[in-house]
This record gives structure tokens, sequence and C-alpha cells, in this order.
């Protein structure tokens, strides 16, 4: 990778991560709304996403996020900048009332904002998840899926 793989390199995924896979099960979205992260790229998040968070993570567009968080499998949103102001109508921001900022980027989350989120699992941040299993390879004669 041009770009090191150093848990410096996404400090809010180390701090996102363990919360995401503390709440909810491993069949879990994140909505990814591309734009203004200060590092790398959402090739990247998504390796991070999922190798720590345990959750798969889906591309959206700021127009497309209203209708792609409307799915119940979509309990995550990870944005930065001002995609905040532009990417979330009324609707949306009700249905994700959590809210959790990290420098410019924010986590957002469907489960009720009278429900206590217990932070004893920032413990485990830069933790590989063990609880999810990981999704079917496509065979090719390249690679070795074990």
């Amino acid at each position: 990778m041009p770009l090191p793989f150093a848990p410096e390199m996404f400090p809010s995924i180390k701090r996102f991560a363990p919360i995401i896979r503390s709440q909810g099960n491993c069949d879990d979205r994140i909505l990814f709304v591309e734009g203004e992260y200060p590092y790398s790229t959402r090739v990247d998040y998504r390796i991070e996403l999922r190798f720590y968070g345990g959750r798969e993570m889906e591309l959206v567009s700021c127009e497309g996020l209203a209708a792609r968080a409307r799915d119940p499998q979509s309990s995550w949103i990870l944005m930065a900048g001002g995609n905040r102001e532009r990417c979330l109508d009324a609707v949306t921001r009700a249905a994700f009332p959590q809210q959790w900022a990290f420098g410019n980027q924010l986590l957002l989350w469907r489960f009720p904002p009278d429900r206590v989120v217990d932070l004893s699992p920032l413990a485990t941040e830069l933790k590989a998840v063990v609880d999810c299993t990981v999704p079917e390879r496509p065979p090719d004669r390249y690679h070795r899926w074990d």
C-alpha cells in the first residue's frame, strides 16, 4: 500500500471500531459518505472497519444517503467535514440519534438515544474481531482462501 498501514493513520477508527462492534450484530452495515476525510481513501477505511469493526461498509453518495439509511441493516453512518450539513436531512438525523465526533469525523448510529453506551469496549481498540465470520471470497486461480 502506498499509505503506511498504522493505527495512527486512522485515529477515529481506533475509537469508533470498539463501539461499533460492541453494539448490534455482525450483519449491521456502515454507510460511508465519501469526502473530506483527513486520512486515506474509502479502500483503506473499508479494510480497517472490516478488520477492527467486524462490519461491512457501503459507500453512499450524499444524495443517496437518506434512501440507504432507511434500510434496517444500515445501523451506522460515517462521514466527515461539511457532509453533516450537506447530507443529513431531518428524517435521517431522527433515525440516527446517537452521534460521536472525533476531529472532523462523525459516527452516527441507529440505536435509541436513551440507551446507555458502555465505553469499556474502548479497551479493545486495535484488537481484531473474533465473533463475526468473514464473508465467503470468490474462488480464483491466484489466491487461496483458508
